[in-house]
Parts: structure tokens; C-alpha cells; sequence
């Protein structure tokens, strides 16, 4: 939340929010960029720092917190980075 003034406090969070999982871009017949999700699910989240581990068929390159941009969010860009193989 941020006050009048700008001041920003960490608000309270217990929500359903996609966490998702994209392969490779790849282009479209017209030349347009096509994202490719792996997979997409709803997880419930409280507030503080998560680990989340999954298995998924194909190659991920991608992974994020709400990669569509549905929740209001001050920085939408790093919703989304590469995906950590270890």
C-alpha cells in the first residue's frame, strides 16, 4: 500500500495467483512473437518469500508470479524471469 505521500507498507496477502511456466518463444506465420506456456496454475499465497518445485513435460525457459499482469502491481516486469534448473 502506499499513503498520500508515497510511503509504501508491505500489505497483507492470502490470494489465489497464477504461477506459470513458458518454453521457448517461437514466431507465428505473420511474424508475430508467440509465448508458449508449459503450465499455468493457481496457487494460494500468503505473504513472505515462497519455493516453489515443479515437473513439467518440455523445456522451461521461463517461469513467474502473476505473468499476465491480473493483480495491481507497482513493477509488472519482474513477474516473470528465467527459469533456475537446479
Amino acid at each position: 500500500y502506499a499513503d498520500s505521500t508515497g510511503k509504501e507498507t508491505v500489505a497483507a496477502m492470502n490470494d489465489y495467483i497464477d504461477v506459470a511456466i513458458f518454453g521457448e518463444e517461437t514466431k507465428d506465420k505473420d511474424g508475430r512473437k508467440k509465448i508458449n506456456p508449459i503450465y499455468i496454475q493457481k496457487y494460494k499465497l500468503a505473504q513472505g518469500e515462497k519455493k516453489i518445485t515443479l515437473h513439467v513435460k518440455g523445456k522451461p525457459v521461463k517461469a513467474g508470479i502473476d505473468p499476465y499482469n491480473k493483480l495491481i502491481d507497482r513493477i509488472p516486469d519482474d513477474n516473470l524471469g528465467d527459469v533456475d534448473m537446479d
